[in-house]
């Protein structure tokens, strides 16, 4: 076994490998090797094999470690660093070779073989972390053909296998198959194959090993750790030390950088009234300033609608941005037109920049829609109303008011008609009355605030005809003549000159 004593020497290697790394040497000394071959408990001369010998020297080993150049960059978190170095048992090598004609097996001349294969972590541990897919041509466990039923396949037990680094390998299983299972190769028991790890040595002769095991076997990095890479957190300095197994060692060092983003806030979307001009600030603390319009002041004054951005950077060399949108927008202007339908009367919107609406059909203060656009509204009967129209955006508020006169005309109102003349007048107004029966009905005149003025040279009168109204005593103005009968209401306005 390996540390025995044989002949004045000590076992290093037991097994049946074509080849054998012997690490841990020491550096400017000569190493002296006998091979013996091995019968269950018979043993051949040292001297039936040629002695061989091997000198090591401090220069034979040398490598380089290279983390990359000083780094800094801007938003990150972390940088992985990575020497490119990979620590054993990652990058220890094993080569597996089976000759398809050995044992009990039936893939003599197959095309295509799979090894399905497990690890065995201790004495006795069977069949653990299981690789292969039985049956399945997925390349998972394929082997390489390299000569006449010779099949090959090169693995990292760790990475194969995928069990923890830290742990030992004590041996492997195999079993060999075709490519849809049906045929198999084992050993000469037809059993499945096993092959010692430490050292490695496969008892059944259909298989050999080669194991080739990596050179480097120790990384320390400069917070302590031990794996192949470390994750740098904060900015500051980091080094690397890296062993052979040849008691070589090389290191290097690397200045890591990590900045955040720079924050600037040039404020919300906003809005800014025709005439007025919004200064947008970016702050102090930045190394410099970049405007959408190429500026590169702190600040930036707005007179027009549109976006504007600015691009800032701190003394690290990081940049940071923000956008914003600017709205020029109007004073609004309220108003409106109309048309009459009877009682209803169709208000056609002809407001400039409003947002929000209130309409006071009834001049009581209080908004009887809020509806932006045109609106109709029924009157609850003839009549003059003042109809309000208010308009509101972000830069103030507008009012339209016009006086309505609005007609009721009931039964065979289509038949009824009055007509004023001249209109304007200044001494006396002529009107003329058409009716389609005989009826009572009275004319008043009322000023533009409700008030009855005039009732005509009697309350009521009687029949169409002609009508004259002196008005040379009221003053010059807007005036609504109003006609009155059981039947209808009509009203027109006059202006006295």
């Amino acid at each position: 076994n390996v540390d025995d004593s044989i002949g004045g020497g000590v076992v290093v290697y037991r097994g049946s490998g074509t080849s054998f790394a012997h690490t841990g040497l020491n550096t400017d000394a000569t190493w002296y090797y006998r091979f013996y071959t091995e019968n269950n408990s018979y043993y051949s001369e040292y001297n039936a094999m040629a002695a061989a010998s091997e000198t090591t020297d401090s220069t034979g080993c040398e490598f380089t470690v290279n983390l990359g150049g000083d780094t800094s960059i801007c938003g990150s978190g972390a940088v992985l660093l990575n020497p490119g170095i990979v620590i054993s048992p990652y990058g220890d090598s094993l080569t597996i070779t089976y000759d398809a004609t050995s044992g009990v097996s039936g893939l003599t001349g197959a095309t295509s073989v799979y090894m399905h294969s497990g690890a065995e972590l201790h004495t006795g541990g069977g069949w653990q972390y299981p690789i292969g897919n039985w049956g399945m041509d997925d390349g998972l466990g394929k082997m390489t053909n390299v000569g006449q039923d010779l099949w090959q396949i090169t693995i990292n037990p760790v990475n194969y296998y995928g069990y923890n680094a830290d742990s030992i390998l004590h041996g492997i299983f195999m079993v060999f198959r075709n490519d849809d299972g049906s045929l198999t190769g084992k050993n000469e028991l037809n059993d499945d194959i096993w092959a010692g790890m430490n050292p490695v040595y496969c008892g059944f002769s259909g298989v050999s090993l080669s194991f080739d095991p990596n050179e480097y076997d120790q990384i320390t990095w400069s917070d302590g750790s031990h794996g192949n890479t470390l994750t740098a957190t904060t900015s500051g300095t980091y080094y690397v030390t890296i062993e052979s197994v040849y008691g070589c060692s090389a290191s290097d060092t690397i200045e890591v950088g990590l900045n955040s983003l720079p924050v600037v806030e040039i404020g919300d979307d906003t809005t800014v009234c025709n005439g007025d001009s919004l200064v947008l600030d970016a702050g102090t603390g930045f190394t410099t300033y970049l405007w959408n319009d190429a500026s590169t002041g702190t600040t930036l004054t707005i007179d027009s609608s549109g976006i504007y951005s600015v691009t800032v950077t701190n003394a690290a060399g990081c940049s940071g941005m923000d956008v914003v949108f600017v709205e020029l927008l109007s004073s609004p202007v309220a108003g409106f037109t109309t048309s009459a339908n009877g009682l209803t009367i169709d208000f056609t919107d002809i407001s400039t920049d409003g947002e929000t609406y209130e309409w006071d059909f009834n001049n009581d203060g209080t908004p009887e829609s809020t509806t932006a656009g045109d609106v109709s509204y029924t009157f609850p009967g003839a009549g003059q109303f003042y109809v309000s129209l208010e308009v509101t955006n972000a830069c103030g508020t507008d009012t339209y008011s016009q006086l309505i006169l609005v007609n009721s005309i009931h039964d065979y109102s289509s038949d009824a008609s009055f007509d004023v003349f001249p209109n304007p007048a200044n001494d006396k107004l002529n009107i003329q009355v058409v009716l389609p029966e005989s009826q009572d009905f009275r004319l008043l005149l009322q000023d533009v605030n409700g008030r009855t003025l005039y009732f005509g040279e009697e309350d009521y009168r009687k029949d169409a005809g002609n009508y004259t109204i002196d008005i040379s005593r009221f003053a010059p103005g807007v005036y609504i003549l109003k006609f009155e009968s059981n039947s209808l209401s009509l009203i027109t306005k006059i202006i006295i000159e």
